[in-house]
């Protein structure tokens, strides 16, 4: 199931309230039954192992989802993660209140989130707030005003965001981006084997997604 908001801060105002975040969850349940009918917990060590390359395809999948299907320019930062052409930096940092709240956490240890993301994950889970809506709290209808309002105050207009969610790549940019990827692609062994003897399976399909654009994650990584 999906969700369109990130657990909520305290915003400017003194009010409380999440930024826009659309992420999936995911649920498995943690019971099987075997052949003879016995069941068991799910040994999920395999999928554990393998959460970092699931979550690059996830991430690869939806930046060409949004290049195909909006039109959006993506552009790839580091890990996978991207940014949409033509939302400014400003909106982007002042929309990612949940992250500075980690990041500024993991300071106070003297770490970053890419130094320890064990700690990252474990500091992202116990310092969770509750997402209230209806009579607790912010409607959905109401969450999406208060989106519009914060915009307009930083400076972007209706028309503004609607143009950078139409704006694809030329045939010529196409082209460019199909070099680049190639060159990304000649890169990856050397760049793992830097740190590591040697390259497991599901790290090679990480580093491959981190790459893939705008590309469909599932065949491309093949």
């Amino acid at each position: 199931f999906q969700h369109g908001d990130a657990r909520p801060i305290e915003k400017r105002n003194g009010l409380e309230g999440g930024d826009m975040q659309l992420h999936t969850h995911f649920v498995w349940f943690n019971l099987g039954q075997d052949d003879r009918g016995e069941w068991y917990a799910v040994d999920l060590r395999h999928t554990y192992q393998w959460k970092k390359a699931l979550g690059a395809a996830y991430r690869a999948e939806l930046a060409h989802l949004m290049q195909t299907e909006l039109g959006c320019r993506i552009r790839l930062r580091e890990q996978g993660l991207f940014d949409v052409e033509g939302i400014p930096k400003h909106i982007r940092a002042a929309w990612s209140g949940r992250r500075k709240q980690i990041e500024s956490l993991m300071e106070q240890h003297g770490l970053t989130t890419g130094e320890s993301p064990e700690l990252a994950a474990l500091i992202t889970a116990v310092s969770r707030r509750a997402k209230l809506v209806g009579e607790q709290g912010e409607t959905y209808d109401g969450r999406f005003e208060r989106w519009l309002e914060e915009m307009q105050a930083m400076g972007m207009t209706t028309d503004s965001l609607l143009a950078a969610l139409d704006n694809p790549f030329t045939d010529a940019e196409l082209l460019a981006r199909e070099a680049e990827f190639d060159e990304a692609m000649a890169d990856i062994a050397p760049k793992t084997t830097e740190t590591q003897g040697v390259i497991a399976l599901d790290d090679l399909y990480a580093e491959v997604a981190h790459d893939l654009d705008d590309r469909p994650a599932v065949d491309a990584i093949e």
